[in-house]
């Protein structure tokens, strides 16, 4: 199925995936409405693709718990995205539009070790 340019405009309905293994998970997330879409940008083909992005529908309160949960996440469509960027969890300016829905990819930089009262994880300098 390809989208058409009103995929993904005001998506309440999302669908969420994790992918783990074993040591690193991964949160994928994606408005209702674009999964199983092809979305094309001149060469650039993006498939939606329900092996990766189908799960379990979820709400917006969900998806934000998961958010705060998650170091390794993956957007798509414009509803997930917005609720991300209104969540604190990204920025607008990191969001690629493809046939007009948008994706964004959100990782986590934190310090596997303990803080020190310097702010420094231990074995830094």
């Amino acid at each position: 199925m390809r989208c058409k340019d009103t995929c993904s405009l005001s998506s309440d309905k999302f669908i969420i995936n994790v992918k783990s293994n074993g040591e690193i998970s991964v949160l994928n997330i994606c408005d209702a409405d674009v999964l199983g879409t092809v979305l094309m940008d001149g060469l650039l083909r993006v498939y939606v693709d329900p092996k990766y992005f189908g799960g379990k529908e979820v709400g917006a309160g969900e998806v934000i718990d998961l958010l705060k949960k998650y170091y390794v996440i993956n957007l798509v469509g414009n509803g997930c995205v917005s609720l991300a960027i209104k969540s604190g969890f990204g920025n607008r300016l990191a969001v690629k539009k493809i046939q007009g829905v948008d994706f964004l990819m959100v990782y986590k930089f934190v310090d596997k070790y303990n803080i020190n009262e310097d702010g420094k994880g231990a074995g830094h300098s």
